[in-house]
């Protein structure tokens, strides 16, 4: 008798089309929205500042990116040091806060078990805000920051872009 295992992978891509944004637009909308999730963040989970950057850009992978400050948790993540909060407890907060400005729902960018978890969430414009997660052993931090593919009408992906 001859046995076989057939095992299959299947992999959903989803390409989203986004609608053409400057980097000058791409840096007067997504601060306040950052600032609204950091907000939230900081009422249900921990306590965050930002780092207050200005924006920065560059290229990436998939063309011309904007990316903005950072907010960082101002102390250990849970009541008991070494302890994360549960990726679930970062979920139910970010989630209604990014669907009000228009984002898709924030989920991990990997599935990898690693002690750093970045979780995703993009809009139709070609943002997207991630939280990351590190779990190193008796300090946990959380990061939120957010970056934009922009439009470069065919200049150079150089800070003159940001205007």
């Amino acid at each position: 008798m001859c046995r076989a295992l057939i095992l299959t992978v299947s992999a959903e891509f989803s390409w989203r089309e986004h609608e053409d944004i400057t980097a000058p637009e791409a840096a007067a909308h997504y601060p306040s929205i950052a600032d609204t999730l950091a907000e939230a963040l900081s009422t249900e989970i921990t306590p965050m500042t930002s780092d207050d950057a200005s924006p920065q850009i560059g290229t990436s992978s998939s063309g011309c990116r904007v990316t903005g400050a950072a907010h960082l948790s101002a102390d250990l993540l849970a009541d008991a040091p070494g302890e994360a909060p549960a990726e679930d407890d970062l979920i139910a907060v970010a989630n209604p806060v990014l669907s009000e400005h228009g984002f898709s729902e924030i989920g991990p960018e990997s599935e990898d078990p690693s002690p750093v978890r970045t979780l995703v969430a993009t809009d139709g414009q070609g943002g997207a805000m991630r939280l990351v997660l590190e779990s190193r052993p008796g300090r946990p931090t959380l990061r939120l920051w957010w970056s934009a593919h922009v439009d470069t009408d065919g200049a150079d992906c150089t800070d003159e872009l940001l205007g």
